[in-house]
């Protein structure tokens, strides 16, 4: 298989559209060990190599690498949302425990008061009728 072919493969598995671009490699200085050396770039991965055809080269082994680790990180991925999913739901139940809590002493606080409020009517009363 051509590395034309193993690019366009791929491509789809991992979802690319357009074409190779190839261009100068610019390195960091001009005393770079790659002066002079093409760059072949498709989406986020790239390869370099003196020539057209080597920079399409390891494009394709790049490429590989990545494909290689993608089921791996999509895992990676798919289980820390789980674990995110599962915590949410502890959290939530943990919330609702409480909001349960604050009800109930809400309503002994106004038990409280009702009771409060009564006996002090039936303070002022007697007060009212001692004074009297």
């Amino acid at each position: 298989m051509k590395d034309e072919e193993k690019v366009a493969r791929l491509a789809t598995i991992f979802g690319i559209e357009g074409a190779v671009q190839y261009g100068a490699y610019h390195g960091h200085s001009e005393r770079s060990h790659k002066k002079g050396y093409r760059v072949a770039r498709f989406g986020n991965h790239s390869g370099d190599g003196r020539t057209d055809a080597d920079a399409l080269a390891d494009l394709v082994r790049s490429m590989v690498r990545s494909a290689d680790y993608a089921p791996k990180t999509a895992m990676n991925e798919a289980t820390s949302l789980l674990r995110s999913a599962e915590l949410c739901r502890i959290r939530e139940a943990v919330a609702r425990d409480a909001a349960e809590k604050y009800e109930a002493q809400a309503r002994a606080r106004e038990k409280d008061s009702q009771e409060i409020a009564a006996q002090f009517c039936l303070y002022c009363a007697d007060v009212a009728r001692s004074d009297e």
